[in-house]
């Protein structure tokens, strides 16, 4: 939930502050895997516009995850974010191979029919408090790693 709310789109966090109300980023977003077995890595990315400094946007996105971490994510944006995703949920299994996916998938990683079936209200059930201590635990600069992908020239 917590990447949905700072990198899960146009509505989320970092597009709304790097890409529209600053103008610093092309698209900018932020992942989680969450079927893993082990520990998973939480991913956010950024891609500068135009003569933007890599270390300008860098910067602004560390400025993002401390305003996060300070002031905490508000109920609303978690009631949103709840309902994007149980939406998705229910999207996926619109299909003939989609819940055979989902099913598959939860139990590769072990867990039970009741919680992947049970996934959609466990969501609902999420609360700021969650939210704010989980990125308080991943977003600690030593546990950080940043790269800059720059195209080949002249190949």
């Amino acid at each position: 939930m917590l990447a949905d709310i700072l990198g899960g789109g146009a509505g989320a966090r970092l597009y709304k502050s790097l890409v529209l109300d600053r103008g610093l980023a092309l698209s900018a977003g932020a992942a989680y895997s969450a079927g893993a077995l082990d520990l998973s890595s939480f991913r956010i990315w950024a891609m500068p516009k135009g003569d933007v400094p890599v270390s300008d946007l860098e910067a602004a996105v560390e400025a993002e995850l401390q305003r996060l971490t300070r002031d905490g994510i508000g109920p609303d944006e978690v009631r949103r974010a709840a309902e994007r995703m149980q939406s998705a949920s229910v999207y996926a299994q619109d299909s003939l191979s989609g819940p055979a996916n989902i099913i598959g998938a939860g139990l590769a990683i072990g867990q039970s029919l009741d919680e992947i079936q049970s996934w959609p209200e466990r969501i609902g059930a999420v609360v700021p408090a969650a939210i704010d201590a989980a990125a308080r635990s991943i977003f600690v600069e030593r546990n950080s790693t940043t790269a800059v992908l720059l195209p080949v020239r002249g190949s």
